[in-house]
């Protein structure tokens, strides 16, 4: 077991279940939440590595130091089309810093999940922030043909954006989940109910809202019985861009997401898991619904599932009794919340 100091709440607390005298129960209000001053627990021989995470967001900063090389930013993947002049392959490709963050909490050295995740960069969001369904279309098709060519078989694809009901970008969706592929959609922060939007009324997708640091329900969060887990949001250390070693203290809910995204990536390079066929998205989320924390966040609406992210790794990844779209709904029913 590896503690690994001076990083943020966050981590701290979706790791809590491996460290009983952290007290699973409560909030870390023992220390303030805008200092890293806070020690997450994983195994060392489980960090994710060997496995790919697909990033859709506004870009990655592909040469910051928390990502120790394992970023990659491919032009064809950029959708807006619309890098810098002489920008090359490896070099910043993101102006919002939205994406960086994102990837911050899923693989940096000192505030991801993964330590040893490859994240691959797909840009669908420019400078202007535009939401375009044709860059989401062609960026989620690029993924499923890149993973076909690489033959990267335990393979994660983050999704930060909500939209009203797309059928185009629906039968995408479908195609990443057809492909094995397991995907986690941010829940969004409209504070609306979200089951008939997209990409989180695809029943196998891991969709995730946000909490705080005193373990309550974040404001802005969207909700709904479409949302399965809960992870936290709120003052969150991440990677930023700026210089290659900008980090920021953050709060959005596409953090959580990327939280939860960085645990799927550490749980498909586990040992446990059986390598000899692929782990359909709604199998992941079956077992990390099993594994969350129940009803311990504060707040959370009557109509959304109480299940906070917890990382510590399933016992086996076997295919839960009643597999299929209908499982993963009938388990995060009994769940509680």
């Amino acid at each position: 077991m590896v503690r690994q100091p001076d990083t943020s709440w966050a981590l701290e607390r979706i790791s809590a279940a491996r460290d009983p005298g952290t007290g699973l129960q409560r909030p870390l209000t023992d220390r303030d939440p805008r200092l890293p001053v806070f020690n997450y627990l994983y195994d060392a021989g489980v960090t994710g590595k060997g496995t790919i995470t697909y990033l859709v967001d506004s870009g990655v900063m592909c040469n910051h130091m928390q990502f120790e090389g394992r970023t990659v930013c491919y032009r064809r993947a950029d959708f807006t089309k619309r890098l810098p002049a002489g920008m090359r392959f490896g070099a910043p490709s993101d102006q919002l810093g939205h994406g960086t963050a994102v990837a911050g909490v899923i693989g940096g050295k000192q505030w991801g999940v993964s330590k040893g995740t490859t994240i691959v960069s797909v840009k669908v969001i420019g400078k202007k922030l535009r939401f375009r369904a044709s860059r989401v279309i062609a960026a989620m098709n690029w993924i499923v043909k890149h993973v076909q060519s690489t033959g990267e078989a335990n393979s994660v694809v983050a999704l930060t954006f909500v939209t009203p009901r797309n059928p185009a970008i629906e039968y995408a969706v479908d195609t990443l989940i057809q492909s094995k592929l397991v995907v986690v959609a941010a829940a969004g922060s409209h504070q609306r109910d979200i089951c008939d939007m997209t990409p989180v009324n695809n029943p196998a997708v891991i969709t995730v809202a946000g909490t705080t640091t005193d373990d309550k329900w974040w404001g802005n969060n969207n909700f709904g019985k479409c949302i399965d887990m809960l992870a936290p949001s709120q003052r969150v250390y991440t990677a930023y861009i700026g210089s290659p070693s900008t980090s920021g203290l953050l709060s959005n809910g596409p953090l959580a997401a990327g939280l939860v995204a960085g645990t799927a990536a550490v749980w498909l390079s586990s040992p446990k898991m059986q390598r000899k066929m692929l782990l359909p998205s709604d199998t992941m989320k079956y077992w990390m619904i099993q594994a969350a924390l129940k009803d311990i966040i504060n707040g959370v609406p009557l109509d959304t599932r109480n299940n906070f992210l917890n990382t510590l790794v399933p016992r086996d990844f076997s295919s839960p009794s009643s597999s299929g779209r209908s499982s993963s709904r009938q388990v995060a029913d009994s769940s509680g919340g």
